[in-house]
């Protein structure tokens, strides 16, 4: 066990230092940048024009800074009564009423731009090497299941390092342009945010490194990631609407092999609800590379 970590470190190193010689490492740093920014900052603008309207409607005396009316409205405790009403979840809603709304704006877009670039990066990266057949000497030195894992973990870790740049450059476009966000506590909340969203993403680059096992073609490793990543949004919007009493009761066990199902649970504080969804999260995405392991331990390189 401690030979099979060892290689596996071995690989996660390698895959990170030739991202780094490449220079494929700041490709992806840019692209998790630049998403993080560009729609942090157009969310920021059109909540700004959201806010002039409010003011005007209302003939309030409108602020420079976006964020100042949305401020005041989340620490309103009728607000709070209002969204809890219409969420039928007051845990939620307690949970992310007392968080900043610039973080749930960045949050959620991370959560939403992050598994399409996951699949994007991720999924050639196996098949690349199968297609070169530079895997054939590092599989001379390692097994194959420590090469997978390796490529995985070290996929993983270069997720988590772009996103938390991403939050970062979010942080500091909220900082020059939005009321309230000067505070620790967004900047703290920024990389929570990060955070919970590189956990959603784990089970997206499982998906994406397990499916480039299937092919030596980059681009068709890539298209199979979509086509899986699109599947797997489609199974989650299945579940949750044709789910109900009866035999509809097993489109539940659709949403198990969804990473959106546990989505909503990372922004619990809540112990009994957020540790089952990172383990779930975590899992799924193990799941999914050992699949294409499967297939992979016994093909002919």
């Amino acid at each position: 066990m401690i030979r099979f970590w060892r290689q596996t470190f071995l690989v996660l190193r390698n895959e990170l230092a030739d991202a780094l010689r490449s220079r494929r490492a700041i490709v992806v740093l840019l692209l998790y940048v630049a998403a993080g920014v560009l729609t942090t900052n157009s969310s920021i603008s059109l909540l700004q024009k959201i806010e002039g309207e409010l003011s005007e409607a209302l003939q309030l005396e409108a602020s420079g800074q976006a964020g100042t009316v949305t401020s005041a409205m989340w620490k309103s405790d009728r607000f709070r009564r209002m969204v809890a009403q219409a969420a039928g979840d007051k845990s939620l809603v307690d949970d992310l009423m007392g968080t900043p709304p610039i973080v749930l704006i960045y949050g959620g877009l991370a959560f939403f731009y992050t598994p399409i670039l996951a699949i994007l990066i991720s999924a050639p990266r196996i098949a690349e090497e199968l297609a070169s057949g530079s895997a054939r000497y590092a599989l001379l030195r390692t097994s194959r299941l420590s090469w997978s894992t390796g490529k995985f973990l070290g996929q993983a870790a270069l997720a988590g390092m772009a996103l938390v740049l991403s939050g970062v450059g979010a942080w500091l476009i909220a900082r020059f342009r939005m009321a309230a966000s000067e505070g620790p506590e967004v900047a703290t909340g920024m990389l929570l945010a990060a955070g919970r969203a590189w956990v959603f993403s784990t089970a997206f680059v499982g998906l994406a490194t397990g499916l480039s096992h299937l092919t030596r073609a980059p681009g068709r490793a890539t298209a199979v990631g979509l086509v899986g990543l699109l599947v797997l949004g489609v199974l989650s919007w299945a579940s949750d609407h044709y789910y109900g009493p009866g035999f509809r009761q097993l489109w539940h066990l659709g949403s198990v092999l969804t990473p959106q199902a546990h989505r909503l649970d990372l922004w619990r504080w809540d112990p009994a609800r957020l540790v089952p969804a990172v383990v779930h999260l975590v899992t799924l995405g193990w799941v999914f590379l050992l699949g294409g392991y499967a297939w992979f331990r016994r093909r002919d390189l």
